[in-house]
């Protein structure tokens, strides 16, 4: 316990990530029940930082399930969630784009070694659909373009900080991973935002 300390204490920024997603959420007033999506992916943002800092309290395999499976969810719901109320898509159609990340995700599991890049690897198709949005909302001139980019930017500095993680902690003692924590409680933030707008909107 408390074996990483710095690394615990960052899972703060998803709880405040998920506090003032709620916040922004409430003051935009679109209705839970016409966004039942949003709502499930605040309270997600709360257990992911619950499920990450137990883990790094505590390293068991189940306490690792207790971090990896609220990411997993959140990316998961977030993808069909984005492609409804962002792309502006069928639901038929973003389960299709959800069954093609599927097989992205199955094809890195079985060929690529989960240890490449430090583990990092494992959040190349997440990384991967960022960007593809990104492609598509230039595309089509939509109005969140700029919020993706920097959510894209965020996760990409984010990314590196998770990858060099272990050869700083060398250097420094206590690495970088902490950065990961914080920058990635912005992300969701910033991306969560671009739901609420959307479903504001629509309220």
């Amino acid at each position: 316990m408390w074996a990483e300390p710095i690394n615990t204490a960052s899972n703060i920024a998803f709880l405040i990530a998920a506090y003032f997603a709620y916040r922004s959420f409430s003051k935009n007033n679109p209705g839970f029940k016409k966004s039942f999506d949003i709502v499930f992916l605040i309270l997600n943002l709360f257990t992911i930082g619950i499920g990450s800092a137990i883990y790094h309290m505590f390293a068991t395999h189940a306490t690792m399930l207790m971090d990896v499976i609220p990411i997993t969810i959140f990316i998961n719901v977030y993808l069909l969630s984005f492609v409804v109320r962002i792309l502006h898509q069928k639901i038929g159609l973003a389960l299709l784009v959800w069954i093609l990340f599927q097989g992205v995700n199955a094809a890195f599991v079985m060929y690529v070694p989960e240890t490449a890049l430090n583990g990092s690897v494992m959040y190349a198709p997440a990384y991967s659909m960022l960007l593809v949005f990104l492609g598509l909302m230039a595309v089509q001139k939509n109005a969140e373009v700029k919020a993706m980019a920097a959510a894209v930017g965020i996760f990409t500095t984010s990314l590196l900080m998770r990858t060099f993680d272990h050869a700083l902690c060398n250097l420094t003692g206590f690495g970088t991973h902490f950065g990961w924590h914080l920058l990635n409680g912005l992300l969701l933030y910033v991306l969560l935002q671009m739901l609420i707008r959307a479903a504001a909107k629509k309220a």
